[in-house]
């Protein structure tokens, strides 16, 4: 929810809220990437615009374990 690039804010829309089971997909996402071992945390618009576009979103822990979620859409 604190995503202000209006491009990453519609990816995120997509996984989160539109979607059957929103909630349990709010779970799973708060899980992977809330935690207080995570250390750092980025998400980035991918594709080309046209064809393609998505959102990535890594997480890394302090033990240097790593979360990454790619959701692309053409």
């Amino acid at each position: 929810s604190a995503i202000e690039e209006f491009d990453t804010q519609l990816q995120v829309d997509m996984i989160l809220n539109n979607i059957e089971n929103a909630e349990q997909a709010r779970q799973a996402v708060g899980t992977a990437y809330d935690g207080a071992d995570v250390s750092q945390l980025r998400a980035y618009s991918i594709g080309d615009g046209e064809a393609m576009s998505g959102l990535l979103i890594a997480g890394r822990r302090e033990n240097g374990d790593a979360t990454f979620l790619v959701f692309l859409m053409d």
